[in-house]
């Protein structure tokens, strides 16, 4: 990453950072990261609509389909791999100048690159044919939102988009035939440049507009071709948007409205709890995790970085009866209290209040160690869960 600083004649100061994309990630605008826009189901929908809870509001969204009915899993691995041809026709890198990027609006392509990005091996005529199909379903579909899809321009999330009640994901889909390249060509086949210049498709307006003021993620694109669970797929592009840290912590509503799931019974309820540690065990499988805790009708605990997380939280002292013994008398408790409180079946709560403690005293929260260790001695006085090893 370069930085520059650039000074115009108004004393104004504008910053520039040249932005290089490593070869195994990917881009994908924000909203579409995270929002259930495409359909899990096999078959064909022609109408989606979804509505969830957001804070203490009512939001969601509506999605309108063509002849071909609306987005699938399939469509979206096409969108991804349409938006990795958008970075490497700019050489993977950007420029970020006053938290503005200049993005081409127009991606050319083939379907041959295309199938590549999305780590098929084989490309025939019905690769070809189903790839047409998913550029056609983005240019005929139309979305609406109630408060769901952020206008980053505006800094709000809306119910129109500039104005008019829909907008478009894809549009301006250019593809010509074999038949019709033989005619421009004089009866030959074209060059794959030639191909290239003639394909293309655009990115709609307000997803355009939303990438080029900075409204985009970056995610590891060579995980996500390795994933074959729909799930999976879906929440390493919510994660990848939400996450900041070692670990994440979802409930399972949030999920399923997310992810795009409506649970109607017990049954169905199984059935995805099921698919969800599927999907887990892909993502830990692949890298994306290091490990997860699952509890159903909960939530999900993600972690990305156990190493972070025992480093943070201490995990890594005070799990002998030697090392916890000696901080206990280091800190002024005495033998008498040591006896008294510290037992086998309280040996886990002591070792992580001392690394709470440790915590607090680091950050300066605590005035008197020795008073505020023998009022937290008995068992379960304070709330120390996040720094308990779970067994």
């Amino acid at each position: 990453m370069e930085n520059s600083l650039q000074q115009n004649d108004n004393k104004e100061v504008s910053c520039e950072k040249l932005i290089k994309i490593k070869p195994f990630q990917g881009l994908n605008e924000s909203n579409l990261m995270t929002l259930p826009f495409i359909s899990l189901k096999r078959k064909k929908e022609k109408t989606l609509i979804r509505k969830w809870i957001k804070g203490d509001q009512e939001v969601g969204l509506k999605v309108v389909g063509g002849e071909r009915g609306v987005p699938t899993m399939y469509d979206l691995d096409v969108l991804l791999a349409l938006f990795r041809l958008l970075i490497k026709s700019i050489d993977n890198q950007y420029i970020l100048k006053d938290n503005k990027v200049d993005f081409p609006k127009k991606i050319h392509f083939t379907y041959r690159k295309l199938a590549k990005e999305m780590g098929l091996k084989n490309f025939g005529s019905g690769t070809k044919e189903r790839l047409e199909n998913s550029l056609n379903t983005f240019n005929e579909t139309t979305i609406y939102s109630t408060f769901a899809f952020r206008n980053q321009q505006e800094g709000k999330y809306v119910q129109t988009f500039k104005g008019s009640k829909s907008c478009g994901i894809l549009c301006d889909f250019q593809s010509y035939s074999i038949e019709e390249q033989r005619i421009d060509n004089n009866g030959k086949l074209a060059s794959p440049k030639q191909i290239e210049e003639s394909q293309s498709i655009e990115i709609d307006d307000f997803f355009y507009d939303n990438m080029c003021s900075n409204y985009f993620k970056l995610y590891d694109h060579d995980k996500y071709i390795q994933l074959n669970n729909n799930i999976a797929k879906k929440l390493l592009l919510i994660l990848t948007q939400w996450s900041q840290s070692y670990e994440k912590y979802i409930t399972m509503q949030t999920l399923y409205d997310y992810v795009g799931i409506d649970i109607i019974d017990k049954k169905t309820e199984y059935y995805y709890n099921e698919e969800f540690k599927k999907a887990l065990r892909e993502l830990k499988k692949v890298g994306f995790i290091q490990d997860y805790t699952f509890k159903a009708s909960e939530g999900i605990v993600f972690l990305f970085n156990v190493t972070g997380k025992i480093k943070s939280k201490r995990l890594d002292k005070y799990n002998t009866d030697f090392e916890i013994v000696c901080r206990l008398k280091e800190l002024g408790v005495g033998y008498d209290d040591i006896t008294k409180f510290y037992k086998m079946d309280t040996e886990s709560y002591i070792s992580a209040l001392l690394r709470y403690i440790d915590d607090r005293m680091e950050r300066g929260l605590v005035d008197d160690p020795i008073k505020y260790l023998l009022k937290g001695l008995p068992y379960g006085r304070y709330d120390v869960k996040d720094f308990e090893i779970e067994i």
